[in-house]
């Protein structure tokens, strides 16, 4: 199938055949001015009309063509990893001209880079429109843009091809693979624990943090009564708030590009981080999820709760920076992690590197001194000499070691004793 911009270069090629016209045309005229006759006056009048097509072709219709692309469901605009998306062209192109075929060249880019380039052969119907649907190849986790439409095709006897193009920029987000996660050892020895200091004491307080909505159960106070809950779903509804003592849970990515061998442990950082904030939506546990580098990206529980759309553009679309040593060394995220409200009172972290400088250390150490203690989730492609080390001074800030390096060994290594 034929290229745009071979067909550009095809076009220039027979930029010759254009003055060849031109001077037969004025060839045909001197014929008819200076012989005459019905033979020279047939001539010219085929040339005309064959002129006035060409010249109807090269400003006619192709060049304000226009189109209307929609992509996946109605509305949708997020979808998960290596997932086909199907996408649908309706093309309309205005005028009269009559044209044998139209070459549709259409492209999608990941990050600002051409991943994928569909082309397709259509006839245009009765008013001069066309459908043209495709599927896109397995899409990676990222944030695609359509951006232009290019359309071309030739006269009825080949000598020229034409070339119209219309904007329909469209974005979509593919959130990153995930895995179920059944059981989180660390988290459980957390609840454990909170469930024996629980039996301790009759009554235990709840804080004011709201932690879902349940059935109502009789001797429900009023004010716990979710309203807006009953009325939708016609039965009545209580608001659950979390007792107090619970544990905070923090999901912390290194965003780091040092961090990583390549940009598949990257990706599978994510996937990490997703499939545990998924789990944690799961168990109702309110989760923040941060992201370090020079500095810190924090999304708040309940943005995490309800997955915002800010959110979900921020999985599709994070990617790692470049972090100098005097930057890595200063950690200016560290005060602004002591002074929110959500992580002032230590909790659990899952922190999720590929890493393995002292940096690493120094970030874990000073979240120990503030009350900080969980996994390290150790991102990496295959076991080094250095991971002994790394493990053995985890265990002496209370961290759990846990090496992945393939998304299926995540929910295994979670059931796990690491310590």
């Amino acid at each position: 199938m034929a290229d745009p911009h071979t067909a550009r270069s095809s076009q220039r090629m027979r930029i010759p055949y254009l003055y060849y016209a031109v001077l037969i045309y004025i060839g045909l005229i001197c014929y008819f001015l200076f012989q005459g006759g019905k033979t020279s006056f047939m001539l010219l009048t085929m040339a005309t009309l064959l002129g006035c097509y060409w010249l109807s072709c090269a400003f006619g219709g192709i060049r304000r063509a226009s189109g209307i692309r929609e992509v996946g469901g109605e509305g949708r605009k997020h979808y998960m990893s290596h997932s086909h998306i199907p996408v649908k062209l309706q093309i309309r192109i205005p005028g009269w001209v009559p044209m044998p075929y139209l070459v549709v060249h259409d492209e999608l880019y990941r990050f600002g880079e051409r991943v994928h380039v569909h082309e397709s052969i259509v006839t245009l119907d009765h008013q001069r429109s066309a459908l043209v649907t495709y599927q896109t190849p397995p899409l990676t986790r990222g944030c695609y843009q359509f951006s232009h439409t290019v359309c071309w095709t030739k006269d009825l006897f080949g000598l020229f091809a034409y070339e119209g193009a219309f904007h329909a920029e469209q974005s979509l987000y593919v959130m990153p693979q995930t895995v179920p996660v059944q059981s989180w050892k660390q988290l459980k020895s957390w609840r454990g624990a909170f469930q024996v200091e629980q039996s301790m004491s009759r009554q235990r307080r709840e804080s004011t943090t709201l932690n879902g909505i349940r059935d109502y159960v009789q001797g429900d106070k009023l004010s716990r009564i979710h309203w807006n809950a009953t009325a939708k779903t016609g039965a009545l509804k209580s608001k659950q708030f979390e007792p107090e003592g619970l544990p905070q849970l923090v999901l912390v990515l290194d965003l780091s590009i040092d961090a990583y061998e390549d940009n598949d442990r990257f990706e599978l950082a994510v996937s990490i981080l997703a499939s545990l904030a998924a789990y944690a939506r799961q168990q109702q546990r309110r989760v923040v999820i941060v992201g370090i580098h020079s500095g810190m990206n924090l999304w708040d529980a309940e943005t995490v709760r309800y997955e915002t759309l800010a959110l979900r553009q921020w999985f599709a679309s994070v990617h790692p920076s470049r972090v100098s040593a005097r930057e890595r060394m200063e950690s200016s995220w560290v005060n602004r992690w002591a002074t929110h409200p959500e992580l002032r009172n230590g909790g659990i972290v899952a922190w999720i590197s590929g890493g393995r400088h002292r940096s690493q250390l120094t970030n874990i150490a000073a979240l120990a001194k503030r009350g900080w203690q969980g996994d390290y989730i150790h991102v990496h492609t295959k076991p080094s000499d250095e991971d002994y080390e790394l493990r053995t001074m985890l265990m002496r800030h209370q961290y759990a070691y846990i090496p992945v390096s393939e998304l299926q060994q995540l929910p295994v290594r979670l059931g796990e004793s690491s310590a």
